[in-house]
């Protein structure tokens, strides 16, 4: 996911869709479905103290943690 690239579901286009907070300063953020990390890695982004992330593809979630850190 650098900046302006899809992914595998477009989620640049469900991010603006989605109208998350811009600022999530010390919220806890939950992610089920959460694929390949990308609504987990914006959330840190906009400041969330706290985000969990799951996925039943472990092929996703091994990418996210690649991409992303743990």
């Amino acid at each position: 996911h650098e900046d302006g690239q899809k992914g595998v579901s477009n989620s640049p286009h469900k991010l603006a869709r989605l109208q998350m907070p811009h600022d999530m300063t010390g919220m806890s953020v939950l992610d089920i479905g959460a694929n390949e990390g990308y609504f987990c890695a914006e959330s840190v982004r906009r400041g969330a103290a706290r985000v969990v992330g799951i996925d039943v593809e472990q092929q996703r979630v091994d990418f996210a943690n690649k991409r992303y850190g743990g």
